[in-house]
């Protein structure tokens, strides 16, 4: 199963899933810590760093199924070129449509993903990740 189908199954936000996706883009390993009061587990992701004595870094990991904010964030971090991102949503479901240009405005090749999902958050998610797989795949045909 491919962690847009994992996206798309969810009935709510889901830490594991924002674990996962953080290592994919940006490499590490999950590591669940505890919360001193609450004794809540909290993701975090455990990055090589030469800023650290120990040589690696714990850095939290957003919530980005839950919170339309870190979705965006992680958008514009991962996607060069993002212009415009157009959301539509009703009582029953949330729609998330990129707009990517990533030669720039004047380049020739520019695409369009679209996420959908009850929860806003998690239909950027999927938008995000289509998005990725297109710029990869884009990538890979052209050698680089």
């Amino acid at each position: 199963m491919t962690l847009i189908d994992s996206l798309s199954k969810l009935d709510a936000p889901d830490r594991e899933v924002d674990a996962e996706i953080d290592v994919l883009f940006f490499g590490g390993e999950t590591v669940w810590k505890t919360a001193n009061y609450t004794m809540e587990q909290f993701p975090t992701s455990k990055r090589d760093s030469k800023n650290h004595i120990c040589g690696y870094a714990y850095e939290h990991v957003p919530a980005y199924t839950a919170s339309v904010d870190a979705a965006i964030a992680l958008a514009e971090r991962v996607l060069p070129f993002t212009h415009m991102v157009s959301t539509y949503h009703d009582d029953v479901a949330c729609s998330v449509e990129i707009h990517c240009c990533p030669e720039g405005l004047s380049g020739e090749w520019k695409f369009d993903v679209k996420g959908d999902h009850e929860h806003l958050a998690v239909a950027y998610c999927i938008a995000i990740l289509r998005a990725v797989a297109l710029l990869r795949a884009k990538e890979a045909s052209n050698g680089q």
